[in-house]
C-alpha cells in the first residue's frame, strides 16, 4: 500500500513485444459465423449451395451443441445459435470451420438462410411504449427505485428535468478479440483474450454440459468490452 508498482505487461505491450491470441501459432480449423441480416425474422430455412463443395468445412447449428444453448449470465434470454428466429442484425445463427480461413470465409458466401420477417423493435421509445413485446411482459430488463430521506414540501423545491442521448461507442484494443479451442484427448481447453475467465468458464459448462478449462492470455484493453461477451467468442 502506498508505493507506486510497474506493471509487469507495461514494458512488452510499449514494445510491440507482447503476444496476443492472434500472434500465437495455429495450424487448426478457422472459424466464422453466418451471422442474421434481420432485425426480427422467423428462419424458415438454411439452405446451402449444392454447386459448391462443402466437404472439408466443418457446420454447427443450434442441433449440434451438446449442452444447453443458451448463455448463462445475468438472465437466460440469449441463445448462443438462434435456432427458430433471430431478434437484431448479426445474431449468430451457424458456425462454420475451415483449415484455410479464406476457404472459410468464401464458403459462407455459399449459405443463404430465408427468413420471413417480423416487425422489429429499434428505439428505446418503441419498446417502452410496447409496440411490440419481445422481453418479459413490458420490454424492461430490470427496474430499480432509489429514495433517500424524507419527501420534499409541495412548495419550495424546483424539479429539473433533462434528457441526454450519446452515440453508440466501440472500445479501441489494442488486439482483436478471439478465442483458441484446443481438444486434448476429448477435454477442451480455450485461451483468448477476456477479462473474466470465470464467466467464460460458466458459459462454456452450460454449453457443453461439462467442465472446459479456461486460460486468459495476455489483455490488449479490455474497458469492460471484455467481460461477458467473451463468452459468446470463446462457445
Amino acid at each position: 500500500m502506498g508505493e507506486r508498482l510497474i506493471r509487469i505487461d507495461a514494458q512488452p505491450k510499449a514494445a510491440g513485444e507482447t503476444r496476443y491470441t492472434d500472434d500465437l501459432p495455429f495450424d487448426g480449423l478457422h472459424g466464422v459465423i453466418l451471422r442474421s441480416t434481420e432485425a426480427a425474422a422467423e428462419i424458415l430455412e438454411i439452405r446451402f449451395d449444392p454447386a459448391y463443395d462443402f466437404s472439408e468445412c466443418t457446420v454447427v447449428t443450434a442441433r449440434e451443441i451438446p449442452g444447453r444453448n443458451v448463455f448463462a449470465l445475468l438472465e437466460e434470454d440469449q441463445p448462443f445459435l438462434a435456432e427458430k428466429e433471430v431478434r437484431f442484425v448479426g445474431e449468430p445463427i451457424l458456425l462454420l470451420a475451415h483449415p484455410v480461413r479464406e476457404r472459410a470465409r468464401e464458403a459462407l458466401r455459399h449459405i443463404e438462410v430465408r427468413y420471413r420477417p417480423k416487425e422489429p423493435v429499434l428505439s428505446m421509445e418503441e419498446a417502452l411504449a410496447g409496440k411490440r413485446i419481445i422481453y418479459k411482459t413490458d420490454n424492461c430488463f430490470a427496474r430499480i427505485e432509489v429514495e433517500k430521506g424524507e419527501a420534499p414540501p409541495e412548495e419550495g423545491y424546483g424539479v429539473l428535468e433533462k434528457e441526454y442521448r450519446t452515440p453508440h461507442q466501440e472500445h479501441l484494443y489494442l488486439e482483436p478479440q478471439s478465442m483458441i479451442a484446443y481438444n486434448r484427448g476429448g477435454r477442451i481447453k480455450v485461451l483468448g483474450s477476456m477479462q473474466c475467465p470465470f464467466d467464460a468458464a460458466k458459459a462454456l459448462r452450460e454449453l457443453m454440459g461439462e467442465e472446459v478449462e479456461v486460460e486468459q492470455a495476455p489483455t490488449g484493453g479490455g474497458f469492460g468490452g471484455k467481460e461477458d461477451y467473451p463468452s459468446l467468442i470463446a462457445a
